[in-house]
C-alpha cells in the first residue's frame, strides 16, 4: 500500500493511485474478515498472539495510510493537479486592429 502511495507522487505515473485505493479496500476487508474470524478467540498461543499483534500493525498502518492517500496527496502534490495545471494553456491573446 505504501510503495503504490508513494509511487503516486511520481507525475508520470498517476495510474498508481487507482492501485493504492484498490488495495486500501483489501485491506480494510481483510482486516474485517480476520477480526470476525478470530477477534473471539481465547488461547495462550504464541502464534495467535503474533497474529494479533501483526493484526494491530496492519491496523495502525492503515490508519496512518488514509490521511497521507486522501488528505496529504491531494493539497497541492498530487501529479494529476501539477500534470493537469502544466497542460492547460490560455490562449493568446489577439490583437483589435483586424480589419
Amino acid at each position: 500500500m505504501y510503495v503504490f502511495l508513494s509511487l503516486s507522487f511520481i507525475p508520470f505515473l498517476p495510474i498508481v493511485s487507482t492501485g493504492f485505493v484498490i488495495i486500501l479496500v483489501v485491506v480494510i476487508v481483510l482486516l474485517i474478515r480476520w477480526q470476525v474470524k478470530f477477534g473471539r478467540l481465547v488461547t495462550n498461543d504464541t502464534d495467535y498472539k503474533k497474529a494479533r499483534q501483526s493484526w494491530l500493525i496492519s491496523l495502525v498502518m492503515l490508519i496512518v495510510a488514509v490521511p497521507l492517500g486522501f488528505i496529504v496527496r491531494p493539497l497541492g502534490i498530487c501529479p494529476r493537479l501539477t500534470l493537469s495545471c502544466a497542460t492547460k494553456t490560455t490562449p493568446a491573446p489577439t490583437s483589435a486592429s483586424t480589419v
